[in-house]
């Protein structure tokens, strides 16, 4: 018995052409798009990556110099309490990207 399969070689491509359409009407769509808002939040992820570098060289050093399970304990509460702080500023950015989108709306 001889199964024919049957293809559809226009299918990929409109699955190819429906997502490209998608990626390009999401990229431009808004006001944080704009091209000076690019480099504006380029330059705050940068200084974030910094921020988060730095605080694991500390985080290394703790540990590095950790004589004991508890000092070795201090240096992790230690940055657990960063991840925290930072996890509570996302948190407020994103609640604020919420919010002010919510007011976007109604101009």
């Amino acid at each position: 018995m001889n199964k024919s399969r049957v293809t559809y070689p226009l299918w990929g491509s409109a699955i190819l052409t429906a997502f490209s359409l998608l990626a390009a009407t999401t990229t431009f769509a808004g006001p944080d798009k704009a091209p000076g808002k690019f480099e504006e939040k380029k330059a705050e992820k940068l200084a974030e990556i910094d921020k988060h570098i730095a605080k694991m060289q500390e985080h290394r050093s703790c540990v590095a110099s950790a004589a004991d399970h508890d000092a070795m304990k201090k240096c992790h509460e230690a940055m657990k309490a960063f991840h925290d702080e930072m996890r509570k500023e996302h948190d407020g950015r994103m609640g604020e990207k919420a919010h002010g989108s919510e007011h976007a709306h109604h101009d």
